[in-house]
């Protein structure tokens, strides 16, 4: 249902002509499920099924409704308003190519050659002029044929010399395009150490770099630059992955028919990224603004641009506006849709803003223990953003005083740490992890805690935090701050007359 309703999305809208698309009865089921699809009457195929056939949604009748719209949603791509549906001069070059082709070779088949050669060679020099190299390849190759069914020579011998050209800037652009996606996925994994990582992403980053000095090419510049910030980001030269995402910046609009808003807004969230290890507030939020021009709320990208805003306002320390963000967010209509992973991650989110919060600023209800119970996905990631979550119970459990509750965890988060907090590749989560134990240790003590851990404090802040969209870096609060807070409300609790300090116990654990 979701994949048909992304589809429709391009071709109608909620109301007016467009849905009159598919040329049927009002009253026909194809027409139905059409409307009820892009009106939102329908929540699933469940539902659809149900109320056009009385049935199920696995049943051939219903699926072979579906599979008729679909292809006549598709027919429609064709024929859709491109300057309503594409916003770049790039994009809308892009889709009229790419149809002036396909009609071009149509024509072919129904013996209208002189017209579609007339169209290609037109078309020729649009693919040539936005860096479209897969699509003047296609063309030149049947720009020869034509020249050979003539019997033109020279122009054979022209078309054949530009297909060498367009066939070396495309295995160019494959070899750009490869070396840029091995940093992507050793980047998304982190399988091997930071040092591994960093090696091989600085060789990818030469090689593209080799080529953008030979080729003169859209595909190779960017991947340029996307795995040059990567690699910096990696090599923790922050300052250096900013001034690469300038220089695509730069390209682009040097360039302005090569540009699209999507490629604008990465590299802002790249130079977000660089200012959540930086702490740059300033610079951050001008990214954050330049961001939420270019995405659509309730798409994908807005919601990792968000996820971005909000670590880098609790990052800052600016909880009003990441209180303001998170409601944004969770209020969208269609914030329920997205993948349960990410609506987890959100609940993480909500645990330590509520921590975090100052008295002065209205807090959501939350129940430690439901947002426990209903953490079921990343619970099981032991080496993920479950660290994250029993950070999140342990300082809500010191917030709210639950002595019998920290006893419980205090031996099975010492075995977790020893497991699965490694120092080789999450040093700031490791240091951090000891000085909790040390909490532990010493009985939520903040002065003792506070003398005995300096030296783990000292060494958590030579390491500088990322945030890579991974679960094992992310830092909701940073460790270093999310320390000195811990040790602050602590003191506050012993400081509060006549309060007796509750958190006292024996936990037998080595710090």
């Amino acid at each position: 249902m979701k994949k048909l309703l992304q589809i429709s999305s391009m071709v109608t809208s909620n109301s007016g002509p467009d849905l009159n698309l598919i040329k049927t009865n009002g009253n026909s089921k194809l027409q139905k499920l059409l409307i009820g699809l892009v009106r939102g009457k329908y929540k699933n195929d469940q539902e659809a099924a149900k109320s056009l056939y009385q049935t199920s949604s696995k049943s051939k009748t219903y699926l072979k409704l579906k599979s008729r719209l679909k292809e006549r949603l598709l027919d429609k791509f064709f024929v859709m308003d491109s300057e309503k549906v594409m916003h770049s001069r790039y994009d809308k070059a892009f889709y009229q190519c790419i149809r002036n082709v396909f009609a071009a070779q149509v024509m072919i088949l129904k013996d209208m050659r002189m017209n579609a050669i007339e169209l290609l060679r037109s078309t020729l020099q649009q693919t040539q002029h936005y860096h479209f190299t897969e699509l003047s390849l296609t063309i030149v190759r049947l720009l020869r044929y034509d020249a050979a069914m003539k019997g033109d020579k020279d122009k054979l011998t022209h078309y054949d010399r530009l297909i060498r050209q367009f066939s070396q800037l495309q295995q160019a652009e494959l070899l750009a395009e490869k070396y840029s996606q091995m940093v992507v996925v050793e980047f998304a994994q982190k399988t091997p150490s930071d040092k591994q990582i960093r090696k091989k992403a600085f060789s990818c980053y030469r090689k593209i770099f080799e080529l953008s000095l030979k080729h003169k090419s859209r595909t190779i510049e960017l991947n340029k630059f996307k795995t040059g910030a990567r690699y910096y980001s990696i090599a923790g030269e922050h300052h250096k992955a900013i001034s690469v995402c300038n220089q695509c910046e730069k390209y682009l609009h040097d360039h302005p028919q090569l540009i699209q808003n999507v490629r604008l807004a990465e590299m802002a969230l790249f130079k977000m990224d660089s200012c959540l290890a930086l702490r740059d507030e300033k610079n951050g939020l001008q990214y954050a603004l330049q961001c939420e021009a270019y995405f659509n709320p309730g798409t994908m990208n807005w919601l990792i641009f968000r996820e971005y805003d909000f670590l880098l306002s609790m990052h800052i320390g600016n909880f009003s506006r990441a209180l303001q963000l998170f409601y944004e967010v969770t209020g969208h209509a269609k914030f329920s849709q997205q993948s349960p992973e990410r609506l987890e991650k959100w609940k993480i989110f909500e645990a330590y803003l509520n921590y975090a919060l100052p008295a002065q600023l209205p807090k959501k209800n939350f129940n430690l223990f439901k947002f426990l119970n209903e953490i079921s996905i990343y619970s099981k990631d032991k080496k993920g953003y479950n660290f994250a979550i029993l950070v999140a119970e342990i300082i809500l459990l010191i917030e709210t005083d639950d002595l019998d509750k920290l006893i419980n965890i205090a031996e099975p988060f010492r075995v977790y740490v020893a497991r699965y907090v490694s120092r080789k590749n999450n040093l700031r989560s490791y240091y951090f992890a000891k000085l909790l134990l040390v909490l532990f240790k010493y009985q939520f003590d903040p002065v003792k805690a506070a003398l005995i851990g300096k030296k783990f404090l000292e060494r958590l802040n030579q390491i500088t935090p990322q945030y890579k969209g991974d679960l094992e870096s992310v830092e909701v609060i940073p460790y270093d701050k999310l320390w000195e807070l811990l040790l602050k409300k602590l003191k506050e609790k012993d400081n509060q007359p006549g309060n007796e300090k509750k958190l006292t116990g024996e936990f037998m654990m080595n710090a």
